[in-house]
């Protein structure tokens, strides 16, 4: 049995919640491994930390869009998110 049906929310929003704090802890790997490998490639720099930033703000939203159920807008901030983590990559080898 999924672990999801294992939990009983109290509403359909706690459900979301709950999915919401999943998804998250899932987006937390991805940018670990983009602020390490930005570390070793040199350190910090502007642009890093304003994809940081950019990043935990979609994160924050996309809880918040996610509990909202306004998935379509759930949908692109996640896509801008996953996109600022991608770019902390590029931004790291030059």
């Amino acid at each position: 049995m999924a672990r999801r049906a294992l939990i009983s929310p109290a509403s359909k929003a706690g459900a979301r919640a709950h999915a919401a704090h999943q998804n998250a802890w899932e987006a937390l790997a991805m940018f670990t491994a983009a602020i390490v490998v930005a570390g070793q490639a040199g350190g910090s720099s502007p642009w890093i930390n304003w994809l940081a930033i950019i990043f935990v703000v979609t994160r924050v939203l996309h809880g918040v869009l996610y509990v909202a159920n306004l998935a379509s807008l759930r949908s692109l901030v996640w896509f801008v998110g996953v996109a600022s983590v991608a770019s902390m990559f590029f931004v790291s080898v030059n």
